[in-house]
Parts: C-alpha cells; sequence; structure tokens
C-alpha cells in the first residue's frame, strides 16, 4: 500500500510555519554557505517521501523573501536505481 500525506501548506510571509521538523535552522546554514559564496549548486539526497521536495519549496520561498533571486528546476523524469 502506497500512502501520501497531504502536502503542508507553505505561508509566503512564513515558509517555515507549518514545517514540524525545525527545517528552518538547515536552510539559515544553507543560506550562509550561499552568501559566503559566489554560486552554488545543491544536492539533496534522501529518502523517497523524506521532504526534499518540501524542504526546497519552503527555502526557496524564504530566499525570495530575503531578496534572492532563485531559480528552480526539477528534473522531468524520475529513475530509481538499485
Amino acid at each position: 500500500m502506497i500512502c501520501k500525506l497531504v502536502e503542508p501548506t507553505i505561508n509566503k510571509d512564513n515558509p517555515f510555519e507549518n514545517c514540524k521538523l525545525d527545517r528552518q535552522r538547515y536552510a539559515h546554514i544553507l543560506t550562509k554557505v550561499i552568501c559566503q559564496n559566489n554560486g552554488c549548486v545543491f544536492s539533496i539526497d534522501g529518502e523517497w517521501g523524506s521532504g526534499k521536495t518540501t524542504f526546497v519549496r519552503m527555502w526557496k520561498q524564504s530566499l525570495m523573501n530575503e531578496g534572492f533571486n532563485v531559480l528552480y528546476l526539477v528534473h522531468p523524469t524520475f529513475r530509481v536505481i538499485d
């Protein structure tokens, strides 16, 4: 059986408001990395359904709120390799 949780609402003014996993602290650390470097590329790895997309959507909104220009790309196909 496959269960899918309801996607959390991301408040535009406070993107991490509904986050129950304290993801905002990780976003803060990664934002510092961006500010200390001249461009960055990140890869976020985790199990299927572990919250990667939710984190990125919250962080993206947070960065936009801080005045960053954000380019958010999602590959149109996903492959699971065992």
